[in-house]
């Protein structure tokens, strides 16, 4: 995906800003895209591999809650960060506190990124015992690598990014955190 940047968005109103409250609008610009981006990511996952898969009779329902059950608790985390976060949002395009929708979604995110990364790595095993003993599962996975809407990424990969995001999180927060003077942020 390319990068996006909040001051190309919104160039008309860059002028007003000091170059540390540029910053923090791009800080949070980027975890506003990642939450849209991981969101978009889980839904993909959800409706082009495991509906298909089960679909075309290539896992079984017991294969298909191994791989992709503990996913679905996800998407709703992120969606609501990301609506906290469009909240937050000025209609000029500024973010002055986003401390509030913060601390809402740490109530709500452990639980399920405990059950989700807890169980990749059984997941992990069964995609790549799946893979060297079916065909037709390797012939799908291959079909979706070239396909687009892979952007040439395997599933592994897909399902990884969760977890991958996750440890960002501290990241993102201390680059919003170094160019807030906000205190309900700090």
């Amino acid at each position: 995906r390319p990068t996006r940047y909040w001051s190309e968005v919104f160039s008309g109103v860059v002028h007003k800003l000091s170059p540390q409250e540029l910053k923090l609008q791009e800080a949070v610009y980027e975890m506003f895209n990642g939450e849209d981006d991981l969101v978009e990511d889980l839904k993909l996952v959800r409706k082009t591999y495991a509906d298909s898969l089960i679909h075309l009779n290539i896992l079984s329902s017991e294969e298909e809650q191994l791989v992709f059950g503990h996913m679905s608790a996800l998407t709703p985390v992120h969606q609501l960060f990301h609506s906290a976060l469009k909240r937050a949002q000025c209609k000029d395009g500024f973010w002055f506190s986003i401390g509030p929708a913060v601390e809402k979604w740490i109530r709500i995110v452990e639980a399920p990124y405990v059950d989700y990364c807890s169980n990749l790595l059984a997941a992990k095993a069964f995609l790549d015992k799946k893979q060297a003993e079916d065909k037709a599962f390797s012939d799908f996975l291959q079909r979706c690598i070239e396909s687009p809407f892979s952007r040439k990424l395997d599933l592994w990969t897909f399902l990884d990014v969760p977890r991958s995001r996750l440890v960002k999180y501290p990241l993102l927060l201390k680059q919003v955190l170094k160019y807030s003077e906000d205190t309900d942020d700090i």
